[in-house]
C-alpha cells in the first residue's frame, strides 16, 4: 500500500462503477449522498476525472479538476476522494500535488479548493500543502454548514505570500 506504488492517470467513465467505491465510508458521501456520484459522473463527462491507481491497476483515488471553473475560470478541485483502505498513506496529497502541477505547468496564477467544515482533516491537508482560506459561504445543501474557499498561487507568483 505504499503510495510510490501509485500514480495519477485518466479516468475513463467505463469504470464508474469500480469508482463509487472510492466514496464509500467517507464523510463526502454520508453528507451529500448520490450527489457524489452525479457529480463524479459530470467529470468524467467533461474529461477532467483523474484517478489514483494502484500497481494492480485498482482505482484507490479520485479526483475532478476542472481547469476554467466558475471561480473566475480559474482551476478548482472540485471532487477528491480517497478510498478508506489508501486514506492517510499520502495518496490525497499526491493527486493534490497533481493538480497544483496540472495548473501551474499550464500558466495559470492560482488554483482553488472549496471545503466543508465538517471536514477539518481535508482542511489541514490542503493547509499544509500551501491553500489558504480567502472566504467562506454559507452550503447550499445544508445552509448550517460553512464552506471554505482556499486559493493557493503557483510558486511562480508565490513570492509575496
Amino acid at each position: 500500500m505504499a503510495v510510490s506504488e501509485v500514480h495519477v492517470v485518466k479516468a475513463t467513465a467505463e469504470k464508474f462503477e469500480e469508482y463509487k467505491k472510492i466514496f464509500e465510508g467517507s464523510t463526502l458521501l454520508r453528507h451529500y449522498g448520490q450527489n457524489i456520484y452525479e457529480w463524479m459522473e459530470a467529470g468524467l463527462a467533461s474529461g477532467e476525472a483523474y484517478i489514483a491507481e494502484d500497481r494492480n491497476g485498482e482505482a484507490v483515488g479520485f479526483m475532478w479538476m476542472q481547469l476554467e471553473s466558475m471561480y473566475a475560470e480559474q482551476p478548482y478541485l472540485a471532487l477528491l476522494g480517497v478510498r478508506t483502505d489508501y486514506r492517510y498513506h499520502g495518496v490525497g496529497q499526491m493527486l493534490i500535488e497533481y493538480f497544483i502541477n496540472t495548473y501551474e505547468a499550464l500558466g495559470y496564477e492560482r488554483g482553488l479548493i472549496a471545503v466543508n467544515d465538517f471536514n477539518p482533516r481535508a482542511r489541514a491537508l490542503y493547509e499544509a500543502m500551501g491553500f489558504h482560506k480567502i472566504t467562506q459561504y454559507p452550503e447550499a445543501i445544508s445552509p448550517s454548514n460553512n464552506v471554505y474557499l482556499l486559493m493557493r498561487k503557483t510558486r511562480k507568483f508565490n513570492s509575496n505570500v
